[in-house]
């Protein structure tokens, strides 16, 4: 960047106004031993995860029905779910898991963050946003980079936040779904200092902030 200075206001989603008016907006989900899926864009201009890493996180989902037969998926993407059925790499993926009751599709209008509330673990695909927000509302929350194409990420030196295989994704699973409270509060002041963001701050306001005292001198 040549911007002249930068701030780290946190994820701006995660703030407590707009968690507020997506608590207004929340989708039709029952809560309990329900995951929640976000998955990067799709098929567009620019995209960091090609179609073989959303089939990768597809049959994930797949899996993690098969494993876990009381559990819920729902998938919250960015696009229509029915670009999936147009691409012969995820057409099957797909098509097999809208056969299974257990998996729901969010319209992709609706604010992840109104999806939180009702997952017991988010998984996001690298590295989008939803990861961070959800950290941020101190949902547990990892990423999945399927391919191993971002071995060396930021994120990564952070246990338990990047799962590179199917394999690592259910250990990490299990991980965050068996962590107390206690020890989820300590492993996130640790991951949020380490990113200089300010949890007692909401990231609204910082910028807010910044913007008042930019007009300010003008």
């Amino acid at each position: 960047t040549k911007s002249e200075k930068l701030v780290v206001s946190g994820p701006l989603w995660s703030s407590k106004e707009f968690l507020q008016n997506s608590r207004n907006n929340e989708p039709d989900v029952e809560k309990g031993h329900t995951i929640a899926f976000f998955p990067a864009s799709f098929n567009s201009t620019g995209v960091t995860n090609n179609v073989e890493a959303h089939n990768k996180f597809l049959l994930l989902a797949k899996d993690i029905l098969e494993v876990y037969q009381n559990f819920k998926i729902i998938f919250k993407p960015k696009f229509k779910f029915d670009s999936y059925l147009e691409k012969k790499l995820t057409k099957e993926t797909a098509e097999h898991l809208l056969k299974n009751g257990n998996f729901k599709i969010i319209q992709s209008d609706k604010m992840p963050s109104s999806i939180f509330p009702h997952a017991d673990v988010i998984i996001s695909m690298s590295f989008t946003s939803t990861g961070i927000e959800a950290i941020r509302a101190g949902k547990k929350s990892f990423y999945v980079d399927l391919l191993n194409n971002y071995q060396n990420s930021y994120f990564d030196n952070f246990d338990n936040l990047v799962s590179h295989s199917r394999e690592s994704a259910l250990k990490n699973l299990k991980f965050w779904q068996d962590i107390d409270s206690n020890e989820l509060i300590k492993k996130y002041e640790i991951i949020l200092n380490e990113m200089q963001i300010n949890k007692n701050a909401e990231p609204a306001d910082i910028i807010r902030s910044e913007i008042n005292k930019i007009n300010s001198h003008n």
